[in-house]
């Protein structure tokens, strides 16, 4: 896969703006307290470096303001849009949460219709409650067999509009937590058709624009306001997200409405730790994504073939990338060990699956989720994302190497072989 961008996303304005004012050692009469790092317990210093509070500052020299940007934030923000193929990007300083909020409060306003499915974040309540939009609410397509929640079908999206053909906008949750995607280039030409906004919770999808072996981002297939996680799938720090506004999203959304949502909603004290780590990730991942990516696939791959040799053990497919008849591993169309259909690409709403992640069950071995995740923490020092009744899910990311995946199926295969000898108890 060969982007091209407009910009050179090499260049990190932001993270030098914050560079060049902590290398100029001012004497410091601004908020915070700490002063740079002179006011922080040493225990802290000790482990995290002095470096760190050097850039923990807020609007100050070069820096720019987060809610009037017009230098090294709005540069920075320029790039991220550019890399991602967005009209207009927003940095987010608490989380994706709040970008879905005031995604919602662009969209809808009081008394207004928004079609929601029924495993939406719950920030997309709380968008509710603050917008005062009323949901209708849709179930995804679920797999009852397999304790997994789909995709939402067009089908659904279509009863949902004769059901409510005013809705003013739909939300949509694609990848989810278990790697499900929904076909969101149906659902966006069912959307528009109808005048509404499509609003995509891409929380755990925002690396596939930069990789051809993983499936379409939700910019890329029409959605107006997608919401990402860029913490969770692209290497910025923990908080620290992103909204993009589609290139076609400008008939449909007002951009500085969403703008001023979002300073109504984020704080007036932003972290510029967190604000830089966005300017790095999105340099990072532009500049160096596809070759880091094809890294973490392989030895996601190879782990995934792995664990589905071991009896009694499952892992959800990569097959649903390239839609369900490609046969990505030997397992692809095959049914996995007790009887239950492996491929899950094509039915249950699914359009395709994003593989970066080893979702496992252990039920074969009488293991539920919940116990397979206390197991591989307390036995094996490995701490998973989240488990639910019937699964666990591992979710790799940039950082993922090929010693960790081989940690996880060394200890999968550990658990297959001492199931039967009364080793744990959980």
């Amino acid at each position: 896969m060969s982007r091209k961008y407009s910009f050179d996303q090499n260049r990190t304005p932001l993270y030098d703006a914050v560079r060049k004012f902590a290398d100029w050692d001012p004497v410091p009469f601004f908020i915070p307290s700490h002063k740079m790092g002179a006011g922080v317990d040493p225990r802290f210093i000790s482990f995290a470096g002095e470096s760190i509070f050097k850039i923990d500052v807020s609007e100050v020299r070069w820096t720019d303001d987060f809610h009037g940007a017009s230098s090294s934030i709005k540069e920075a923000q320029e790039l991220a849009a550019d890399a991602w193929g967005a009209a207009r990007s927003h940095f987010l300083v608490n989380g994706t949460s709040g970008g879905i909020i005031a995604a919602i409060c662009a969209a809808c306003g009081d008394g207004d219709r928004i079609i929601v499915p029924r495993n939406a974040h719950k920030s997309a309540v709380y968008g509710l409650v603050v917008s005062g939009a009323e949901p209708v609410y849709v179930m995804p397509e679920t797999c009852e067999g397999r304790g997994l929640v789909g995709g939402l079908a067009p089908e659904a999206l279509e009863r949902a509009f004769a059901r409510c053909p005013d809705a003013k906008a739909v939300f949509t949750v694609s990848p989810t937590y278990h790697g499900v995607m929904s076909d969101t280039k149906a659902l966006s030409c069912i959307a528009h058709r109808h005048g509404a906004v499509l609003i995509a919770d891409e929380a755990h999808g925002n690396h596939m624009y930069f990789s051809g072996r993983l499936p379409e981002g939700a910019l890329e297939l029409g959605a107006d306001i997608v919401c990402q996680s860029t913490h969770k799938m692209s290497g910025s720090l923990t908080q620290a997200s992103m909204l993009h506004l589609g290139r076609d999203a400008g008939r449909r959304v007002d951009f500085d409405r969403v703008g001023a949502n979002l300073s109504m909603i984020q704080t007036t004290s932003p972290s510029y730790i967190l604000l830089a780590s966005l300017d790095l990730a999105r340099s990072y991942i532009a500049t160096r994504g596809e070759a880091l990516l094809d890294g973490v696939l392989d030895a996601v791959e190879k782990a995934r073939a792995e664990i589905m040799a071991l009896p009694g053990i499952e892992v959800l497919p990569r097959a649903g990338a390239l839609g369900p008849d490609a046969a990505m591993n030997k397992f692809a169309g095959e049914k996995a060990r007790g009887g239950k259909e492996n491929t899950i690409v094509g039915r249950f709403g699914i359009a395709a699956y994003e593989p970066t992640r080893l979702v496992i069950s252990a039920e074969g071995l009488g293991f539920d989720g919940y116990a397979l995740f206390k197991i591989l923490r307390e036995e094996y020092g490995i701490e998973c994302e989240f488990a639910d009744p019937a699964w666990c899910v591992c979710v790799a990311g940039l950082g993922t190497k090929p010693a960790h995946t081989e940690s996880l199926t060394s200890a999968l295969a550990k658990i297959h072989e001492h199931k039967g000898d009364g080793s744990f108890f959980v």
